[in-house]
């Protein structure tokens, strides 16, 4: 599920920015920041999950959240 279009590319930039923006700028905890960004990827992930058009798009979000699982847990090793 590559990203071919680059307008949208920088559209995603744009947005994680704003996002990234509110979190410095807000009144939560670390803690809270980090619970915030876990519930947004889960929803761009189940999204990406849904709009999978084949198995092996399906395929690759599990990965992805496998991965970005392992990343907030602190058990990724490079």
């Amino acid at each position: 599920m590559e990203i071919q279009n680059s307008e949208k590319k920088e559209e995603m930039v744009r947005t994680a920015i704003r996002i990234l923006n509110v979190l410095n700028d807000d009144n939560l905890s670390y803690a809270e920041d980090v619970a915030l960004l876990t519930w947004i990827v889960k929803a761009m992930l189940d999204r990406a999950l849904y709009e999978s058009e084949d198995e092996k798009e399906r395929e690759q979000v599990e990965q992805s959240r496998e991965l970005i699982a392992q990343i907030i847990l602190g058990t990724h090793t490079i």
